[in-house]
């Protein structure tokens, strides 16, 4: 510390009346300095940074929260989230909701249709720049729950205070109604798509599905033949003005269909809001600058996302952001592709053989794993000030030179934490020369953060996943990971002998627990299991692949027959209790996803795994064809 630090509180310059050594965590020198506060300086309620300044070098900010005294708010409070935001009508068991709001006051209630409840437990959380975030969760009762409806959930400040925020939509459904197909038009009744449709992804509670399609008939502009992205709203209750509907998402800044590529868009990933949608495209007239055919990243905000209507308004006009650029905005001089999405559209991982996309030298067609953060803000958060998109490779070994070899299909973590991807590359970890095989490698996304986080959380550094009980990496190919939140277990397919069975010769699906938390969390050991078990827990007898993962259990397609009587190619999920500790998993699997209201096989490929772990989406030809074109569909095998 210098002797001229001062400590930034607000727009105010404290002089430090005293500076002391400091007990800190790790190797790091700390110190504590101590302040006084003027009185004004926290008079009303509110949230102000608090920064350490040497000169013109300035500390990270961190939030001061000046709390109101008890019953002085006043007013009617502003009801921003629920979740969950809908639940099974009939039910058994009473669902406990958790409401964010702001400008609670003590004693607040929760009106739940003509329900009035009193919170079970209430909490504040406070951001910076930001007003303070109330947090109160109750119980639903199953009386409230025996029929499907649209129920109106708000916030009541008590006597004085007075006031009830705006509502919020919970709903009730009747799980008969899945599953629910996607890929339609607009027409009444919806038409299916009349060409393939293949990839998908559902945000939170499935309200919201993303899909591409090559299909001519969804809507009426969309007639080439090329793939577009679409975006399906459901209505999956009784609601008074809801009616599904299906927009085009891979459109020009006039709102035409994309057009001049080969293939068109296709791979969306939606953010759990639903209100980003990340997707590959080689179409021309996307965004101004793209002339040539050639597959880049696009984000889309669509200001429409679910929790938008709950949130303060906001100036916010639809646009296509294109990520895959150089540091002066030019297209990648290569295809970029597979991409991911995580912390609510802030990141964007995706894989690329381009090599102007950052500064430092990569080597010319190999293909590298790349980070972009984007200056989006959570739902609740103000945006990050100050904020410039930026792009970082993140196939790197600990010098961060480039991957001597590919490294492909990124997967970002919930929270944008960390990135998993396969690689052949034998620099990725120090000292653990590739074999020859894809390998699995987790990354930490510190490195594109703007100030690195407080206390050494972050480690920037990578780790292989892909290592047997003995540490050594896996001697057959891992790929297509999908990795958990915080990176605390990793998903993948693999044929490496060493991780699998005895005799087991077909491709398994293998959950690893790599205790890479980010922030650290406690974990005894490494360990991984194979998942892609039958009833009696036995390997499949064929071959298990791209599976899908959101925290508690994971999706996935599989030839192998396991459940008795189930046979062919299906989506099945299943619980990842096994490896984890004090979780709640009352179903661990396998459970068939691809399967009809009835509860028969209709076939699958290429799931996807809502937030809530409850909704599955995959393609299928459905109930209804064994030739016609796959749709994409809704399952909900958790609900």
């Amino acid at each position: 510390m210098q002797s001229n630090s001062q400590v930034n509180f607000g727009s105010a310059a404290l002089t430090p009346g005293s500076v002391t050594p400091g007990n800190c965590a790790g190797a790091g020198k700390c110190e504590v300095l101590t302040v006084s506060v003027p009185a004004q300086d926290v008079a009303t309620a509110s949230t102000i940074t608090v920064s350490v300044a040497n000169g013109s070098l300035v500390s990270n900010a961190v939030a001061f929260a000046v709390t109101p005294q008890s019953g002085s708010v006043t007013g009617v409070p502003q009801l921003l989230l629920l979740s969950p935001l809908l639940a099974p009508a009939g039910g058994t068991t009473p669902v406990d909701l958790v409401i964010e709001a702001e400008n609670v006051a003590q004693g607040a209630r929760v009106n739940f249709g003509s329900l009035s409840l009193a919170p079970t437990s209430t909490s504040v959380t406070f951001y910076p720049g930001a007003p303070a975030l109330t947090t109160l969760q109750v119980q639903v009762p199953v009386s409230a729950l025996a029929t499907a409806q649209e129920v109106a959930v708000t916030v009541a400040n008590p006597g004085a205070s007075g006031g009830v925020s705006n509502a919020g939509n919970f709903f009730v459904v009747n799980k008969g109604s899945f599953p629910i197909e996607e890929s339609v038009s607009n027409a009444t009744p919806p038409v299916p798509s009349n060409a393939p449709s293949t990839h998908s992804s559902a945000a939170t509670d499935g309200f919201l599905v993303a899909f591409d399609s090559t299909a001519t008939n969804v809507v009426p502009d969309a007639t080439t033949g090329l793939s577009q992205v679409y975006l399906r709203r459901n209505c999956l209750a009784p609601a008074p003005n809801c009616t599904s509907q299906t927009t085009l998402v891979s459109v020009a800044p006039d709102g035409s269909p994309g057009a001049g590529g080969v293939r068109g868009s296709d791979k969306p990933v939606i953010s759990p809001d639903g209100r980003f949608i990340v997707f590959e495209s080689d179409d021309t007239n996307l965004v101004p600058g793209v002339t040539q055919a050639v597959e880049q990243i696009y984000l889309r905000d669509t200001c429409q996302g679910f929790l938008t209507p709950l949130a303060p308004s906001q100036n916010c006009t639809p646009k296509t952001i294109l990520v895959s650029a150089s540091p002066t905005g030019a297209p990648g001089n290569a295809p970029s592709t597979n991409p991911s999405l995580g912390a609510f559209g802030l990141f964007v991982a995706f894989q690329s053989a381009a090599t102007n996309l950052v500064s430092q030298s990569v080597p010319s067609g190999v293909q590298q794993v790349y980070l972009y953060r984007g200056c989006n803000a959570l739902p609740v958060l103000n945006p990050v000030a100050g904020c410039q998109p930026s792009t970082v490779l993140l196939s790197v070994d600990a010098s961060g030179n480039a991957g001597d070899k590919d490294s492909a299909n990124p997967a970002l973590d919930l929270g944008g934490l960390v990135v998993a991807f396969q690689s052949l590359a034998d620099n990725i970890v120090a000292n653990t020369p590739g074999n020859g095989f894809q390998q699995i490698y987790l990354h930490t996304t510190c490195l594109a953060l703007a100030s690195p986080a407080a206390g050494g959380l972050c480690k920037n550094t990578a780790q292989a996943a892909s290592l047997d009980a003995s540490g050594k990496l896996g001697t057959g190919d891992s790929v297509t990971p999908a990795v958990g939140l915080f990176g605390s277990l990793t998903a993948f397919a693999t044929r490496a002998p060493n991780l699998l069975p005895a005799n087991t010769s077909s491709e398994q699906i293998f959950l690893a627990n790599t205790c890479f938390d980010v922030p650290p969390i406690p974990c005894s050991a490494q360990k991984g299991s194979v998942i892609s078990v039958d009833q009696n827990g036995l390997p499949g007898q064929g071959d298990s692949f791209n599976p899908a993962f959101n925290g508690i259990h994971v999706a996935f397609t599989s030839q192998a027959s396991l459940i008795s009587g189930v046979t062919g190619q299906q989506v099945y999920a299943t619980g990842v209790c096994p490896l984890l500790t004090g979780v709640s998993c009352p179903t661990t699997g396998p459970v068939l996803a691809s399967a009809d209201s009835s509860g028969a096989p209709i076939g699958g490929d290429h799931a996807a795994i809502d937030l809530t772990n409850q909704f599955v989406t995959f393609s299928s030809t459905g109930p209804n064809s064994s030739s016609g074109p796959t749709e994409i569909f809704l399952a909900a095998p958790f609900f």
